[in-house]
């Protein structure tokens, strides 16, 4: 099977990710000291980070992903690193962009992304939320990544029910 370009990029980061999340088993493990632990926080999870939402961020829709469920539990990993993080250092690793017209579509823009994520955290405390604080960024590979996770809960949910997120929501509604 020949795979586009974004598949072997998708491949290659989840590889870098799939190798930092290894070094830093390994590093934990032989040293546990609290001191070791910082620091080896301090250079892993904004790698972490980077790598799990840029390969996450791509979906192939020609791919078919055998375990959803294992997916889903490492888009949660990636989330989970997201916390490790303040708002400033993740706009070091994924600024935001840069739109300014949001009030005049009612769309998302710099503004709101800084006040409903960025100011509601606490911009040098550790992000609290990190699955809302996402939601609610502004940035094209966030936005990309947050799409996929929901996706694939979606097919999560229709494995177990019948029915996609949304289908279920306007069945409850009665929409």
């Amino acid at each position: 099977m020949i795979k586009t370009p974004e598949a072997k990029l998708f491949d290659l980061r989840l590889a870098a990710y799939e190798r930092i999340s290894s070094m830093v088993m390994i590093e934990l493990s032989t040293n546990p000291s609290p001191l070791h632990r910082m620091q080896v926080a301090q250079w892993s999870v904004p790698k972490l980070v980077y790598y799990g939402i840029k390969a996450y961020a791509f979906y192939d829709r020609t791919a078919k992903f055998d375990d959803q469920q294992d997916r889903f539990v490492q888009m949660e990993a990636v989330l989970t690193s997201v916390g490790g993080l303040t708002p400033r250092e993740f706009m070091g690793i994924f600024p935001i962009k840069k739109t300014y017209d949001g009030e005049k579509y009612q769309i998302k823009d710099y503004f709101s992304a800084m006040l409903d994520s960025v100011n509601a955290n606490g911009i040098d405390k550790p992000i609290d939320e990190p699955f809302k604080f996402l939601m609610e960024y502004w940035n094209d590979d966030v936005t990309d990544f947050m799409v996929n996770m929901m996706m694939t809960m979606s097919r999560i949910n229709r494995e177990k029910t019948g029915k996609g997120l949304f289908e279920q929501f306007v069945d409850e509604h009665r929409l």
